[in-house]
Protein backbone atom coordinates (compact mmCIF):
# COMPACT_ATOMS: atom_id res chain seq x y z
CA UNK A 1 0.00 0.00 0.00
CA UNK A 2 1.34 3.58 -1.17
CA UNK A 3 0.75 5.85 1.89
CA UNK A 4 1.19 9.88 1.21
CA UNK A 5 -0.84 11.58 3.94
CA UNK A 6 -1.56 10.02 8.21
CA UNK A 7 -3.99 10.66 10.33
CA UNK A 8 -2.51 10.17 14.14
CA UNK A 9 -5.40 9.99 16.75
CA UNK A 10 -3.67 10.47 20.20
CA UNK A 11 -0.41 12.99 18.88
CA UNK A 12 -0.25 14.70 22.14
CA UNK A 13 0.29 11.69 24.66
CA UNK A 14 4.05 10.76 24.83
CA UNK A 15 3.27 7.79 22.42
CA UNK A 16 1.98 10.33 19.85
CA UNK A 17 5.21 13.09 19.87
CA UNK A 18 7.52 10.07 19.16
CA UNK A 19 5.04 8.59 16.21
CA UNK A 20 4.87 12.63 14.66
CA UNK A 21 8.30 12.54 14.71
CA UNK A 22 8.77 9.13 13.00
CA UNK A 23 6.44 10.42 10.63
CA UNK A 24 7.98 13.78 9.66
CA UNK A 25 11.32 12.14 9.67
CA UNK A 26 10.39 9.78 6.94
CA UNK A 27 8.55 12.94 4.91
CA UNK A 28 4.83 11.88 5.18
CA UNK A 29 2.11 14.53 5.15
CA UNK A 30 0.41 14.22 8.79
CA UNK A 31 -2.87 15.36 10.40
CA UNK A 32 -3.06 15.10 14.12
CA UNK A 33 -6.43 15.57 15.15
CA UNK A 34 -6.51 16.57 19.00
CA UNK A 35 -8.08 18.63 21.55
CA UNK A 36 -4.77 20.84 22.76
CA UNK A 37 -2.87 21.53 19.95
CA UNK A 38 -0.65 23.79 22.42
CA UNK A 39 0.92 20.36 23.96
CA UNK A 40 2.87 19.37 20.79
CA UNK A 41 6.77 20.63 20.80
CA UNK A 42 7.21 23.90 18.53
CA UNK A 43 10.05 21.75 17.20
CA UNK A 44 7.32 19.47 15.63
CA UNK A 45 4.62 21.97 15.18
CA UNK A 46 6.35 24.25 12.83
CA UNK A 47 7.04 21.57 10.01
CA UNK A 48 5.35 22.06 7.33
CA UNK A 49 4.12 18.87 6.59
CA UNK A 50 2.08 18.54 9.58
CA UNK A 51 -1.26 19.81 9.83
CA UNK A 52 -3.00 20.45 13.21
CA UNK A 53 -7.01 20.07 13.63
CA UNK A 54 -8.66 21.21 17.11
CA UNK A 55 -11.25 19.05 17.94
CA UNK A 56 -13.10 16.96 20.74
CA UNK A 57 -14.22 13.36 20.05
CA UNK A 58 -17.12 14.11 20.06
CA UNK A 59 -17.17 16.54 17.31
CA UNK A 60 -17.79 15.02 14.11
CA UNK A 61 -17.79 18.11 12.10
CA UNK A 62 -14.78 19.09 13.26
CA UNK A 63 -13.26 15.24 12.64
CA UNK A 64 -14.46 15.12 9.31
CA UNK A 65 -12.24 17.97 7.98
CA UNK A 66 -8.82 15.96 9.03
CA UNK A 67 -10.46 13.04 6.75
CA UNK A 68 -9.98 14.45 3.26
CA UNK A 69 -6.82 12.96 1.32
CA UNK A 70 -5.70 10.80 4.49
CA UNK A 71 -4.96 6.90 3.28
CA UNK A 72 -4.44 5.22 7.14
CA UNK A 73 -5.17 6.10 10.81
CA UNK A 74 -2.76 5.47 13.23
CA UNK A 75 -4.41 5.79 16.87
CA UNK A 76 -2.75 5.73 20.11
CA UNK A 77 -6.13 6.62 22.26
CA UNK A 78 -6.12 4.68 25.31
CA UNK A 79 -7.64 4.94 28.85
CA UNK A 80 -5.01 6.76 31.35
CA UNK A 81 -3.85 6.01 34.92
CA UNK A 82 -7.11 7.41 36.94
CA UNK A 83 -9.55 7.69 34.29
CA UNK A 84 -12.97 6.21 34.96
CA UNK A 85 -13.83 3.26 31.73
CA UNK A 86 -13.31 5.62 28.46
CA UNK A 87 -15.84 6.09 25.70
CA UNK A 88 -13.09 4.89 23.14
CA UNK A 89 -15.45 1.98 22.08
CA UNK A 90 -18.12 4.59 21.21
CA UNK A 91 -16.15 6.70 19.17
CA UNK A 92 -14.71 4.11 17.29
CA UNK A 93 -18.25 3.19 15.99
CA UNK A 94 -19.78 6.18 16.31
CA UNK A 95 -17.77 8.52 15.13
CA UNK A 96 -14.38 7.16 13.48
CA UNK A 97 -15.82 4.36 11.15
CA UNK A 98 -18.21 6.48 9.69
CA UNK A 99 -15.90 9.23 8.71
CA UNK A 100 -13.57 6.51 7.12
CA UNK A 101 -16.49 4.80 5.37
CA UNK A 102 -17.52 8.53 4.30
CA UNK A 103 -13.84 9.09 3.34
CA UNK A 104 -12.87 5.95 1.47
CA UNK A 105 -9.78 5.44 4.14
CA UNK A 106 -9.52 2.22 4.48
CA UNK A 107 -6.98 1.38 7.26
CA UNK A 108 -6.34 1.43 10.61
CA UNK A 109 -3.72 0.79 13.34
CA UNK A 110 -4.92 1.25 16.74
CA UNK A 111 -3.63 0.91 20.68
CA UNK A 112 -4.69 -1.84 22.92
CA UNK A 113 -3.51 -3.72 25.27
CA UNK A 114 -2.74 -7.42 26.16
CA UNK A 115 -5.56 -7.16 28.64
CA UNK A 116 -7.84 -7.67 25.67
CA UNK A 117 -7.58 -11.48 24.91
CA UNK A 118 -6.50 -13.46 21.89
CA UNK A 119 -6.75 -16.97 21.33
CA UNK A 120 -3.24 -17.25 20.05
CA UNK A 121 -1.78 -15.97 23.60
CA UNK A 122 -0.15 -18.55 25.55
CA UNK A 123 -0.46 -18.55 29.76
CA UNK A 124 2.58 -16.68 31.98
CA UNK A 125 2.61 -16.39 35.25
CA UNK A 126 3.07 -12.97 35.42
CA UNK A 127 0.06 -11.82 33.78
CA UNK A 128 -2.83 -12.04 36.22
CA UNK A 129 -0.44 -9.91 38.26
CA UNK A 130 -0.09 -7.42 35.71
CA UNK A 131 -3.91 -6.91 35.31
CA UNK A 132 -4.19 -6.57 38.89
CA UNK A 133 -1.73 -3.88 38.70
CA UNK A 134 -3.99 -2.34 35.95
CA UNK A 135 -6.71 -2.63 37.94
CA UNK A 136 -5.53 -0.86 40.59
CA UNK A 137 -3.49 2.40 38.93
CA UNK A 138 -6.28 2.76 36.03
CA UNK A 139 -9.82 1.46 37.55
CA UNK A 140 -12.21 0.49 34.30
CA UNK A 141 -9.52 0.56 31.82
CA UNK A 142 -9.65 -3.49 31.15
CA UNK A 143 -13.13 -3.25 30.63
CA UNK A 144 -12.50 -0.61 28.28
CA UNK A 145 -10.07 -2.22 26.43
CA UNK A 146 -12.07 -4.83 25.71
CA UNK A 147 -14.65 -3.26 24.75
CA UNK A 148 -12.33 -1.43 21.88
CA UNK A 149 -11.68 -5.22 20.75
CA UNK A 150 -15.11 -5.70 20.52
CA UNK A 151 -15.89 -3.01 18.55
CA UNK A 152 -13.13 -3.90 16.00
CA UNK A 153 -13.78 -7.60 15.74
CA UNK A 154 -18.07 -6.61 15.19
CA UNK A 155 -17.72 -3.13 13.70
CA UNK A 156 -15.15 -3.00 11.23
CA UNK A 157 -15.25 -5.86 9.18
CA UNK A 158 -15.31 -3.67 6.12
CA UNK A 159 -11.87 -1.89 7.11
CA UNK A 160 -8.40 -3.44 7.15
CA UNK A 161 -7.42 -3.06 10.83
CA UNK A 162 -4.89 -4.06 13.88
CA UNK A 163 -5.15 -3.42 17.08
CA UNK A 164 -1.44 -3.65 18.46
CA UNK A 165 -1.02 -4.99 22.31
CA UNK A 166 0.82 -3.27 24.40
CA UNK A 167 2.64 -3.61 27.89
CA UNK A 168 4.94 -1.17 29.77
CA UNK A 169 6.57 1.19 27.49
CA UNK A 170 9.53 3.64 28.71
CA UNK A 171 11.48 6.39 26.69
CA UNK A 172 11.94 10.11 26.45
CA UNK A 173 10.35 11.83 23.53
CA UNK A 174 12.42 14.80 23.19
CA UNK A 175 14.74 14.63 19.01
CA UNK A 176 17.91 13.39 20.84
CA UNK A 177 16.25 10.45 22.59
CA UNK A 178 14.18 9.90 19.75
CA UNK A 179 16.68 9.38 17.35
CA UNK A 180 18.53 7.03 19.91
CA UNK A 181 16.16 5.13 20.62
CA UNK A 182 13.88 4.56 17.29
CA UNK A 183 16.47 1.46 16.42
CA UNK A 184 15.38 -0.71 19.19
CA UNK A 185 14.43 -3.99 17.91
CA UNK A 186 10.82 -4.69 17.56
CA UNK A 187 9.25 -8.04 17.98
CA UNK A 188 5.18 -8.86 16.98
CA UNK A 189 3.51 -12.15 18.09
CA UNK A 190 1.74 -13.30 20.57
CA UNK A 191 1.98 -13.45 25.01
CA UNK A 192 3.73 -16.51 25.65
CA UNK A 193 5.57 -17.21 22.14
CA UNK A 194 9.36 -17.26 22.59
CA UNK A 195 10.22 -13.76 21.71
CA UNK A 196 7.84 -11.33 23.17
CA UNK A 197 8.68 -9.42 26.81
CA UNK A 198 6.97 -7.31 28.84
CA UNK A 199 8.57 -3.65 27.85
CA UNK A 200 9.08 -1.34 24.82
CA UNK A 201 10.32 1.73 23.63
CA UNK A 202 7.48 4.58 22.53
CA UNK A 203 10.30 5.54 19.46
CA UNK A 204 11.14 1.95 18.59
CA UNK A 205 7.43 1.33 18.69
CA UNK A 206 6.72 4.60 16.87
CA UNK A 207 9.27 3.34 13.66
CA UNK A 208 7.09 -0.05 13.90
CA UNK A 209 4.62 1.48 13.13
CA UNK A 210 5.06 3.18 10.33
CA UNK A 211 6.92 0.42 8.68
CA UNK A 212 3.86 -1.57 9.24
CA UNK A 213 1.60 1.06 7.46
CA UNK A 214 4.14 1.35 4.58
CA UNK A 215 3.51 -2.20 4.02
CA UNK A 216 1.35 -3.21 0.90
CA UNK A 217 0.17 -6.13 2.39
CA UNK A 218 -0.44 -6.33 6.23
CA UNK A 219 0.53 -9.27 7.71
CA UNK A 220 -1.86 -8.48 10.96
CA UNK A 221 -4.74 -7.58 9.05
CA UNK A 222 -7.79 -7.87 11.33
CA UNK A 223 -5.61 -9.28 14.17
CA UNK A 224 -3.64 -8.83 17.67
CA UNK A 225 -0.74 -9.27 17.76
CA UNK A 226 1.42 -8.65 20.93
CA UNK A 227 4.79 -5.73 20.57
CA UNK A 228 7.07 -5.81 22.42
CA UNK A 229 11.11 -5.25 22.51
CA UNK A 230 14.04 -7.81 22.37
CA UNK A 231 16.87 -5.54 22.61
CA UNK A 232 18.16 -2.46 21.44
Amino acid sequence: MTIKKVLVLGATGPSGISLLRELLYREYATVAYVRNPSKIPDDISSNSLLTVIKGAMDDKEAFAKALPGVDIIISLLGPTQGSPISPFQDYYRDVVFPAMRDNNVKRIIASSTVSAPDPKDSFIFLLPFLKLFIRIIAPGAIESIRAVAKVFKEEATDFEWTLFRLLFIVGKTDEESWKKDREGVIHAGYVGDSKTTTWMNRNAIARWLVDLAEKGHNEWDKQMPAVSQISG
